[in-house]
C-alpha cells in the first residue's frame, strides 16, 4: 500500500472514530437531562395537576422511543449501505444526530414533550452509525488489522459514553452563581456532529461503492431473527442474551431515576453517577474481558459474568444505600460487558461463516428490543414501589442465570456422551 494509501486510510479510521464518539456522547448526555426534567414537578414541562404515575410513563416512553426507532431505522440503513455506500449514510446518520440533537434543545426550551418525542425518533431512526461504521471498517481492514480497528470503534463508543454524562455535568453546574440550563448541553453537544459533518464531507473516502443493482428487501432482517430463535443451536444464547440484556437494561435506565428520588441527586450528579458507570464500562472492554477470555472458556466466562449481575441488584433491594448503589453500578459495569461479548462469541461459534453477518444483526436486534422494553416495563412498575423496577429486574436476572446453568449443563452433558466409547463396537 502507497504513502498516500495509508494516508487516506488512517484519515478515514479516524472519521469512523469521530462518527461513532459523537453518536455515542449524544446518545450518553440525554440520561442526566431527561430524569430530573419529567421526574421532578419542579419544571414547566407538566402542568403541576399531572400525575406522578403519568409524568413516569411518559419518561419511560421517551426513553424507549429511541431503542424502538433504532430497531426500525438500522436494518433500512444497513441495507441502503450495501446499495449506496458507507460515506452517504453516514453522512445522513450524523445528520439525523445534528437535528436530533438541536430538535431536543429547542423541545426542552420550550416545554414541549411533543417536540422532545420527535428528537428521539428522528435521533433514533438515525442511529444505524455503529453497525455502518463497523462495516466500513471492515472494507478498510486486512486480515490483520481487522480485530484491532473494530477495538477502536468499541473504544470510541464506550469514550462517548463517558464524554455525554460529562457535557451534561458541566453544563447543568451552577458556575459563579449561574442557573443551570437543562437545553444548554444539547445545543454545546451539537457542536460534535457539526465538526464530525464536515470532517466526513472532506476528509473521508468511500470504502465501498455500494451495489446499485441491490435489490431493497426489508423482510430478510426480519426473517434472520426469527430464523435465529428457531434454530436449535442459537435459540437459547438469544434467549439468554434478551434476558440479561433486558434485566441490565431496566437497571440501567432506573439508575438515574433511583438516585433522584431515593438519594435526592441532581443533574450534577446523575452525570457523576452515569459517567463513572461509562468509566467502568470501558475499561472492563480494554481489560478484564481480554484477561477473563484468556484464563476460562467462554461457557465458564458466562457463568462467571451472569450470575454477580443477578446478585448485585439483589443486593441494592435488600440494601438500598448510596455506597452500595456506586458499588452495583461499578460491578454491572464489568460485568455486562462480559455477558454480552462472550455471549457473541457463543453466538459467532455455532453460526456458519456466511451467516455471521446475520447472527450479528440479529444480536443488534435484540439489543435495541430490550433497550427498548426495558423503560417501558419500568414504567409500567414503578409507581407501585420505588424498589419494584430492581426486583422486577433481579427476578429476570435470575430466570436468565437459571438458564444459563441449564444451557451449560446440557452441553457438559453432550461432551460426556461424546467422549465415552461405544462398548458395542
Amino acid at each position: 500500500m502507497s504513502t498516500a494509501a495509508i494516508k487516506t486510510s488512517k484519515i478515514s479510521l479516524l472519521a469512523l472514530f469521530l462518527t461513532i464518539f459523537v453518536d455515542a456522547a449524544g446518545m450518553a448526555l440525554v440520561y442526566p437531562v431527561l430524569t430530573p426534567l419529567f421526574v421532578h414537578n419542579t419544571t414547566y414541562l407538566f402542568d403541576p395537576t399531572v400525575s406522578e404515575h403519568f409524568r413516569n410513563f411518559l419518561y419511560g416512553f421517551v426513553l424507549a422511543i429511541y431503542p424502538i426507532m433504532m430497531f426500525i431505522g438500522s436494518p433500512l440503513l444497513g441495507v441502503l449501505s450495501d446499495k449506496y455506500g458507507r460515506r452517504l449514510i453516514l453522512i445522513i446518520c450524523m445528520t439525523g444526530n445534528l437535528i436530533g440533537l438541536l430538535i431536543m434543545g429547542l423541545g426542552v426550551m420550550i416545554n414541549s414533550v411533543t417536540v422532545i418525542i420527535l428528537s428521539r425518533i428522528i435521533s433514533g431512526v438515525t442511529a444505524a452509525s455503529l453497525p455502518v461504521a463497523q462495516a466500513a471498517i471492515i472494507d478498510l481492514s486486512t486480515e490483520q488489522t481487522k480485530a484491532r480497528n473494530i477495538s477502536l470503534i468499541t473504544a470510541a463508543n464506550s469514550f462517548g459514553f463517558i464524554v455525554g454524562p460529562i457535557i451534561t455535568g458541566i453544563l447543568s453546574y451552577p458556575f459563579f452563581g449561574l442557573a443551570p440550563s437543562l437545553s444548554a448541553p444539547f445545543f454545546f453537544a451539537a457542536l460534535l456532529p457539526t465538526a464530525t459533518l464536515y470532517f466526513l464531507i472532506a476528509h473521508f473516502k468511500e470504502t465501498y461503492p455500494g451495489n446499485k443493482a441491490l435489490k431493497l428487501n426489508m423482510g430478510i432482517a426480519f426473517q434472520s431473527i426469527y430464523l435465529a430463535f428457531r434454530n436449535k443451536a442459537t435459540v437459547t444464547p438469544l434467549w439468554i442474551l434478551t434476558g440479561f440484556l433486558v434485566g441490565y437494561y431496566i437497571f440501567f435506565n432506573y439508575m438515574s431515576m433511583f438516585a433522584l428520588l431515593k438519594f435526592g441527586y441532581d443533574q450534577f450528579m446523575v452525570s457523576v453517577l452515569l459517567g463513572s458507570f461509562a468509566v467502568t464500562f470501558a475499561t472492563s472492554f480494554l481489560f478484564i474481558i481480554p484477561k477473563l477470555t484468556s484464563c476460562f472458556s467462554l461457557n465458564k466466562c458466562l457463568l462467571i459474568s451472569i450470575a454477580p449481575q443477578f446478585v448485585c441488584t439483589l443486593l441494592l433491594v435488600l440494601f438500598t444505600y448510596v455506597t452500595m448503589l456506586w458499588t452495583v453500578a461499578i460491578l454491572i459495569g464489568i460485568f455486562v460487558p462480559c455477558s454480552y461479548v462472550v455471549l457473541l462469541s457463543i453466538l459467532s461459534n455455532k453460526t456458519e461463516g456466511e451467516f455471521q453477518g446475520r447472527i450479528m444483526g440479529v444480536s443488534s436486534s435484540v439489543n435495541s428490543f430490550a433497550w427498548g422494553f426495558a423503560p417501558l416495563l419500568t414504567a409500567i412498575v414503578q409507581p407501585y414501589s420505588i424498589l419494584l423496577p430492581l426486583v422486577v429486574a433481579t427476578i429476570i436476572l435470575l430466570a436468565t442465570l437459571f438458564l444459563s446453568i441449564n444451557y451449560l449443563r446440557n452441553i457438559f452433558s453432550s461432551s460426556l456422551v461424546a467422549t465415552v466409547p461405544d462398548v458395542a463396537s
